[in-house]
């Protein structure tokens, strides 16, 4: 037991507390506890395609849970931590610039405490401090049908608002690969099977003209106090965000501004405070970031040409991430440093538009996708003396005739060539991140190409 107890405390001391970033990490964290209660929710939503009876068995397993104490403050704390961190987020940030994916979460994020502000009122708050009944038989004679739209909204704010940011911390993983068309297929089928499952069981309530909830005069005025307080309290809150965001812009603009120059985009002027990334996103500069700038991939480094002497040193998620990348002293991430004095950069890695018709899947790979793949090198064995023995025309018909065999058969295998070398080439195979398949098709490729060689010798 002794020797146990050691052992995970040596676990523990391995690992590096200091480069975590404990606000990102927390607002991730939050977003996941609540993401669950999203998805709870919306399966539970989904079981109405098979009656209001299920809804109800369901919905007890999942009250039990989540309006337990632990359940409570699990559910209300992820929610304040989440929200107040974002919030931060939104008021110090320095680009109105962003990629779209980005501003599409900001957006949804900001609409869903307006959807869901009176739905949690007449639920939650109602059954605990007014003792109304909240059980989707109720709760179905009221919005059903004329809340559906509203209900659908909510429904996909919320939902996707959770898939984009997973989709985020998730997509620059080397194994993102193998579950994304799973993935994708999970993100459109629950919300739609929620949506589904809701209309299923509202129109049952409305054939079997089951008994709606019946109000109290005092319930219904404790209801309205509440609402028009929350309503309040948002209202109240924006205003203090907007209000915020002005003054930081205000004194943001007094501060003066540091000239950055980007080789091959000319100088700008970055506002003190602002990361590079933010910088070049403001200039529409393009610059490349799988993880929006949150520190968790190396996309957005740049090589820093001047001024990296007056650059603060590496803070610990940007030294994490440029010693797993092996990074010289002048690489740096551009979503990290916030330059105080003039700089000159170069973007390291070039950036792919939406505009242009790309191969995505094909053009991921010239600029860095972490995989676990198998390669292999072919050539032509003595072909130094196979060259002395041979006329040049001879020769060059003999490695173009090599080299277009060996191409065919590591393709027919799910190859790429990645490289050709006078009388040879290198493959690479495993990139369509199936576990295990890459050694598999190498082999199966390698086979063939002994054939081609044998062929090509009795030629």
């Amino acid at each position: 037991m002794a020797k146990s107890h050691g052992q995970s405390w040596t676990f523990l001391a391995r690992i590096p507390w200091r480069e975590i970033s404990w606000e990102r990490e927390l607002r991730m964290w939050a977003g996941l506890v609540l993401f669950a209660f999203v998805t709870m929710h919306l399966v539970n939503h989904a079981l109405g395609v098979l009656g209001v009876q299920t809804m109800e068995a369901a919905q007890e397993w999942r009250v039990s849970f989540w309006r337990s104490r632990p359940g409570t403050i699990l559910l209300y704390g992820a929610a304040a931590v989440h929200v107040g961190l974002a919030l931060k987020r939104i008021v110090l940030r320095r680009a109105c610039r962003l990629p779209f994916e980005e501003g599409v979460q900001i957006c949804l994020g900001l609409a869903i405490p307006m959807l869901v502000i009176d739905h949690a009122i007449g639920t939650r708050y109602g059954s605990a401090y007014l003792g109304t009944d909240d059980s989707y038989q109720a709760v179905l004679r009221i919005l059903y049908p004329e809340q559906v739209a509203w209900q659908t909204a909510l429904v996909l704010v919320a939902w996707f608002h959770g898939i984009i940011g997973i989709h985020y911390v998730i997509r620059h993983k080397p194994w993102f690969g193998r579950v994304r068309e799973l993935g994708f297929a999970l993100a459109f089928a629950l919300p739609l099977l929620a949506i589904a499952g809701f209309v299923s069981a509202g129109r049952e309530a409305l054939t079997l003209d089951l008994p709606g909830p019946v109000y109290t005069p005092e319930q219904m005025a404790g209801l309205h106090q509440a609402a028009d307080l929350s309503h309040q309290l948002l209202a109240g809150t924006a205003a203090l965000v907007i209000a915020t965001m002005l003054g930081v812009a205000l004194l943001r603009r007094m501060r003066g501004t540091v000239p950055i120059r980007f080789v091959g985009h000319g100088e700008i002027a970055l506002r003190p405070g602002s990361t590079l990334l933010e910088a070049s996103r403001e200039n529409c500069i393009p610059h490349p970031s799988l993880c929006g700038g949150r520190g968790r991939c190396s996309t957005c480094r740049v090589l820093v040409l001047s001024g990296q002497e007056a650059l603060p040193e590496p803070n610990p998620v940007e030294r994490k991430v440029l010693r797993r990348i092996s990074a010289p002293a002048n690489v740096r991430l551009a979503c990290q440093i916030r330059p105080r004095h003039p700089l000159c950069v170069q973007i390291l890695l070039p950036p792919i538009t939406r505009e242009t018709e790309l191969n995505w899947e094909e053009e991921e790979y010239k600029w860095g996708v972490d995989r676990k793949i198998s390669v292999l090198f072919v050539d032509i064995r003595a072909f130094t003396t196979l060259t002395k023995k041979q006329l040049p025309a001879d020769t060059v018909l003999l490695v173009n005739r090599f080299l277009q065999e060996i191409t065919q058969a590591a393709e027919a295998h799910g190859g790429r060539i990645s490289m050709y070398l006078s009388d040879g080439a290198m493959a690479i195979f495993g990139l369509d991140g199936q576990r295990g398949m890459g050694s598999r098709d190498a082999i199966a490729a390698g086979r063939d190409m002994l054939r081609v060689a044998r062929m090509l010798d009795a030629e």
